[in-house]
């Protein structure tokens, strides 16, 4: 029997700043160069996929932004060096001051282009799918037709991308605080806060059981005008499925990086294909997942089996109606 734990909310907000203060208090506390250079590389591996991320700046302007970077970073070695070897000279002088220098060159040296592994779009996107939390999606096949141009024809393939459900999920139990939180028990009794409140999932079949462990997703689904700052217009829009966990606290879930998506394509292949394809792929994953789910390793509970199932489908009024097969006509 599986009972909510009632953990401190210690999960991390995605909003807060990274605490990159720290004190000498001993021998035993003393920072390795290694350990500051991590450090200055992961706030360059946020800054590149911040920076990514925003639909305004294109990718091939990211690299000359670690270029720059990277010469910031060479720049403030050769300061750091030519300090100490004049305090130490001024110090102690002689053969003394220039093996410390030396000795403080050769631990710095490591300290040039700190970014240089993120130099190309090829590097960034190499490190990116090498990353352990990251799901490759999967292009599926909408269905084939013919295209001419230039008096040639040719056979094209119309795809959209998913992104697995089952991948994601086993992904974030390996974050132990994502883990915590979704231990925690936000019900109030008496008290409707939201769907999980309800009778429905009370009464669910899997997420009302209390010998199972269970995930309630939240689909949605809505346009994406994709911004080119070359062009006045976009002139295709995309249409990207997301879901969310619905155990998560509500703070939690309004964080972008706990909106996962699940399928992403052009609405002009909606038109044509409807949205039957994306949905059985998703379905059938469901299916297995609330049938078999995945095992998986939580805190207090040790390893158990993980089961997922669809909860809640939301979306505004055109795009439920799409889902249902409706089309839409603007008289």
């Amino acid at each position: 029997m599986f009972e909510r734990a009632n953990v401190t909310e210690s999960f991390s907000d995605a909003t807060a700043e990274p605490d990159l203060s720290f004190e000498i208090a001993d021998d035993q506390s003393v920072v390795s160069a290694d350990s500051c250079l991590d450090d200055v590389q992961r706030e360059g591996i946020s800054l590149v996929a911040s920076l990514r991320a925003n639909s305004n700046i294109p990718y091939n302007a990211v690299p000359p932004i670690v270029n720059s970077c990277n010469h910031i970073a060479t720049s403030l070695v050769h300061c750091a060096e030519v300090a100490v070897r004049q305090a130490v000279g001024e110090a102690v002088g002689g053969a003394c001051a220039s093996s410390v220098t030396d000795a403080v060159h050769e631990k710095l040296k490591n300290c040039h282009n700190p970014l240089e592994f993120l130099y190309s779009v090829y590097k960034q996107d190499t490190h990116f799918e090498n990353h352990y939390l990251y799901v490759k999606p999967e292009s599926v096949c909408f269905g084939s037709r013919f295209e001419s141009h230039a008096g040639k024809s040719k056979l094209v393939c119309d795809t959209f991308q998913y992104v697995s459900v089952t991948h994601t999920l086993k992904n974030l139990f390996i974050i132990t605080n994502y883990a915590e939180a979704l231990l925690f028990d936000k019900r109030n009794p008496g008290i409707y806060a939201d769907f999980c409140d309800g009778d429905r999932v009370l009464n669910h079949p899997l997420f009302g059981s209390v010998d199972k462990f269970s995930l309630m997703l939240q689909l949605f689904f809505d346009g994406l005008g994709m911004t080119n700052p070359l062009r006045g217009q976009n002139t295709v829009n995309n249409i990207g499925v997301f879901y969310t966990v619905k155990n998560l606290p509500a703070k939690y879930n309004s964080c972008f990086s706990n909106v996962h998506l699940l399928a992403l394509c052009y609405m002009e292949y909606l038109k044509v294909y409807g949205f039957n394809p994306i949905l059985e792929k998703f379905v059938a994953e469901i299916v297995t997942l609330q049938q078999y789910g995945f095992e998986a390793d939580l805190p207090k509970l040790g390893k158990c089996q993980v089961f997922s199932s669809l909860c809640q489908v939301t979306c505004n009024n055109l795009a439920l109606n799409s889902i249902l097969g409706f089309r839409v006509i603007l008289m």
